[in-house]
């Protein structure tokens, strides 16, 4: 806004939250002050994108700003082009790769991919209403507790565990705590501190979700049983992150032409997390992995005039120590506390290693801009 504003010879205040924003035009003692009042949206990176190649041209005056806002308001009134039966079969591909994360086998893989698919429909419907789009993240996570626990109890060899975390990794308010770290970086503190909050309250009612069906179906069918997933080749864990990371782009609407810069910034920034944690710490781990993902995003946002948060946001849901924050809560909710509050303490560390990563990529490989 400021850099626009600057271009057509506009003096403007811009204050931003996640609910509002407060723009004040003209000197501070001729002001005229105008507040908008609104809701967050749903992740759409192609139209992020769209926007940002669109306020690129009105500065270089490529465009003039009457023809800017009948191409802004096109951009908003489009269509969704990936489609119901897309999105869908994105959210199973998902969970079912996110297993090889979490050291599932084959069999955990199918149940993961049958939770996915009703964690999609629930995205489909459940959103449309404002009351259903603040319970969606708790009525996703305990539709991922429920499939998990019951596929255990069944006897065929389910690791709870692992099919339950890859049901709720595209719950992971990746986009929200990513604006925020960066807002919270460029001294914007009151908006930062804002979507921080409420990242960590989505991330609290998944947990939530999780843990309630989990208290509920032991008490009706029995605890989950202990199992651990059959060894994955190596081969199948790569094939199976990169289809993951086509699937998430799909979820967050990203578009087509920034498939293969986000693939290699999430699984850049994954794998460097994975061999920093086997040969440092794990908390050494995720630095490396956000400073990798956020230096390959930076990067691609410099060379190729566009947005860093396209490839950068998909790119951090294989990054959130979410197994870590069910384990904690677990805990405490059996009773453990020491064991809780030492699994949340790590949960903290590792967090804010993956922020202290980003921030450090943000130093070295200067973003093209705040966005």
């Amino acid at each position: 806004l400021g850099s626009m504003a600057e271009s057509l010879g506009v003096q403007i205040q811009v204050f931003s939250t996640p609910t509002s924003i407060i723009i004040g035009f003209g000197e501070p003692s001729e002001q005229r002050t105008s507040v908008l009042r609104m809701e967050p949206g749903a992740h759409n990176l192609e139209k992020l994108w769209l926007v940002d190649a669109l306020a690129e041209r009105l500065v270089r005056g490529e465009v003039l700003p009457d023809e800017a806002v009948v191409e802004l308001r096109a951009i908003d009134a489009a269509r969704d082009r990936m489609g119901a039966a897309l999105t869908v079969l994105s959210y199973s591909v998902t969970t079912a790769a996110a297993t090889t994360i979490f050291g599932g086998g084959w069999v955990d893989m199918g149940v993961a991919f049958l939770s996915g698919f009703l964690i999609g429909i629930l995205a489909l419907y459940v959103p449309r209403t404002p009351a259903g789009g603040r319970l969606f993240e708790f009525a996703a996570a305990g539709v991922a507790g429920t499939v998990a626990h019951s596929a255990s109890t069944m006897g065929i060899g389910v690791t709870y565990e692992a099919v339950m975390l890859a049901g709720v990794i595209v719950l992971v308010p990746g986009l929200t705590l990513t604006i925020a770290m960066t807002e919270i970086a460029t001294r914007n503190l009151v908006s930062g501190t804002a979507r921080l909050t409420a990242s960590m309250m989505v991330f609290l009612q998944i947990i939530f979700g999780i843990a309630l069906s989990q208290q509920v179906l032991t008490r009706l069918v029995g605890a989950p049983l202990a199992t651990s997933g059959s060894t994955m080749p190596e081969w199948v864990a790569v094939v199976a992150l990169g289809a993951a990371c086509v699937a998430i782009a799909i979820i967050f609407r990203a578009p087509p032409r920034a498939f293969l810069i986000i693939a290699v910034t999430a699984l850049g920034g994954f794998f460097s997390a994975r061999y920093g944690a086997r040969y440092l710490e794990p908390e050494l781990g995720a630095c490396l992995g956000g400073f990798v993902a956020a230096g390959i995003s930076n990067a691609y946002a410099r060379i190729c005039n566009r947005s860093a948060l396209v490839p950068l946001v998909p790119g951090l849901i294989l990054l959130v120590p979410g197994s870590l924050g069910f384990r904690s809560l677990s805990a405490l909710w059996e009773h453990n506390v020491v064991g809780g509050i030492d699994t949340a303490f790590k949960m903290l560390l590792v967090a804010i290693s993956l922020v202290v990563g980003i921030l450090l990529a943000n130093a070295v490989v200067l973003p093209r801009r705040s966005l």
